[in-house]
């Protein structure tokens, strides 16, 4: 009987250990994941804030923290001040780099709201992806404007991402707000890297652009293969 509850106490006790040890791991990768998050909202400010035709480079490992496999990182603009909880003063309106993750247990995607970071710069900053890029590395990255990273935008719903159908809808692209201002029936625009594979460098380089009587700025987004 005594060996038994020894035995029994052991397990137990080897169960604790394996478990403190894989919360500790996914700390720690959660921690480095921040990390690149931070360091892509720092060249994105710093680029935003530059004159044209200033230019940073920064890289960015997609990891897998437990179960949460982080594919996706979004940069999102949002003006429902709901979703700019996370930005302290920018209750007008916010830019938010998203990490997001599945299970693999549902078909949802969620925000590593950990990981998060708020970038400080005008809302009217428009981003635009570099398609010469893209179809260098398109075995390796998708990039699109919809919340999931998915493919096709009418297969990324509210359901799925947990945001409502009043704040984003397929519509809303960012040639819908070249104007510099989003329709009223849009309350959010996103740009969407999903990796297929392997880490990528993000090139940001600055540019104005002519919209509807208006000069504006614009980050050039150019991933490549690191």
């Amino acid at each position: 009987m005594e060996l038994m509850i020894g035995v029994i106490i052991l397990v137990m006790s080897m169960a604790l250990v394996f478990y403190v040890m894989g919360q500790t791991q996914d700390s720690q990768c959660i921690a480095q994941v921040k990390a690149n998050v931070r360091n892509l909202e720092s060249a994105m400010l710093a680029v935003a804030l530059g004159s044209p035709p200033t230019t940073k480079e920064v890289f960015f490992d997609f990891k897998s923290c437990g179960e949460k496999a982080v594919k996706t990182i979004r940069l999102a603009r949002y003006e429902d001040p709901k979703y700019c909880r996370a930005c302290p003063g920018q209750q007008s309106g916010c830019w938010i780099i998203e990490p997001v993750f599945n299970t693999g247990k549902d078909n949802k995607y969620y925000v590593l709201a950990d990981a998060q970071s708020c970038i400080d710069m005008p809302a009217n900053v428009q981003i635009a992806v570099d398609s010469v890029c893209m179809n260098a590395i398109n075995k390796y990255m998708a990039s699109n404007e919809n919340p999931c990273g998915l493919p096709v935008s009418a297969e990324c719903t509210a359901d799925k991402t947990l945001i409502s159908s009043s704040v984003w809808n397929k519509g809303c692209t960012q040639a819908a707000a070249a104007g510099g201002t989003l329709p009223s029936s849009c309350k959010a625009l996103f740009s969407s890297f999903t990796s297929k594979g392997g880490n990528f460098k993000f090139k940001l380089k600055k540019s104005i652009v002519s919209t509807g009587g208006k000069a504006l700025g614009q980050i050039e987004v150019c991933p490549t293969r690191a």
